[in-house]
């Protein structure tokens, strides 16, 4: 493991807070962005699983070649159904969401703690990172805070920008674009009721190279969000909008040292 010395992180802590991630059982649910899919995150999956990480990667509704309606509640309800069975048997989660994930992932955590309310024996959303997440507040939406005159659409769908497909790096570059989707365009302006984030304690990853959203908007997301939850954490890396994809690793070490899972 060679990559922690190039970061500046001291590899000893990194593989125990590792360690301290698996010991406690904790399932880590990754929640990719619009025009995404689970795939995105198999760098970050990898990392994980090999720390002995369980790991869930719920495919999104929203991100689609055909168009659906209600598709925000149905992202809600996979992320929210990919969590419960976890609860149920007693493992708590981390739940780590990028972009526009940051949206309907944190409603559902907010719906799976009241899950567990009446169930002592249940686990709980311990933490929510958010790499370069798309934070909203109640009555905001998608669009608030990204620039959609970017995006083409048509009969509903919203289709990735030429700034999203540059995202990525060049060695990943065609098998990143080539499995990029859709988007359902009504989900975009969807205004949320409760966020879902001020209850839970949270981790943002800045994202300072980032040109989808860049760190001005990161940064009023922080600013907002610490407002409203006292347990806002916050750590600013080199890296563009998909650190997932970008320095997987990075990004798996942050997750150990941060959600500290043992002393909870």
């Amino acid at each position: 493991m060679a990559w922690p010395g190039l970061l500046g992180i001291d590899k000893g802590k990194v593989d125990q807070s590792m360690r301290g991630i698996a010991s406690s059982m904790a399932t880590i649910i990754l929640v990719h962005d619009a025009f995404q899919t689970p795939a995105h995150f198999e760098g970050l999956s990898h990392e994980l699983e090999e720390n002995g990480c369980t790991v869930i990667r719920p495919q999104l509704p929203s991100s689609t070649f055909t168009y659906q309606a209600g598709a925000f509640g149905m992202d809600v309800e996979t992320i929210y159904e990919a969590g419960r069975s976890e609860l149920e048997n007693g493992r708590s989660i981390v739940m780590v969401m990028s972009g526009y994930g940051a949206i309907p992932g944190p409603v559902a955590a907010e719906k799976l703690n009241a899950f567990s309310l009446d169930r002592p024996r249940a686990g709980l959303v311990l933490r929510l990172v958010f790499l370069s997440g798309v934070v909203l507040g109640e009555g905001q939406s998608y669009s608030d805070l990204v620039q959609m005159e970017r995006h083409a659409s048509e009969g509903g769908l919203v289709y990735p920008s030429i700034l999203t497909c540059a995202v990525f790096p060049q060695e990943v570059n065609n098998i990143a674009v080539h499995t990029l989707q859709l988007h359902v365009e009504e989900v975009l302006y969807t205004r949320v009721e409760s966020p879902g984030w001020t209850h839970i304690p949270c981790l943002y990853v800045i994202c300072e190279l980032d040109d989808v959203f860049d760190v001005l908007a990161q940064d009023a997301c922080v600013a907002k969000m610490r407002k409203a939850n006292r347990d806002v954490c916050v750590t600013r890396i080199k890296s563009g909008h998909v650190p997932h994809i970008t320095s997987p690793a990075h990004v798996a070490s942050l997750l150990g040292v941060a959600s500290k899972l043992d002393s909870r």
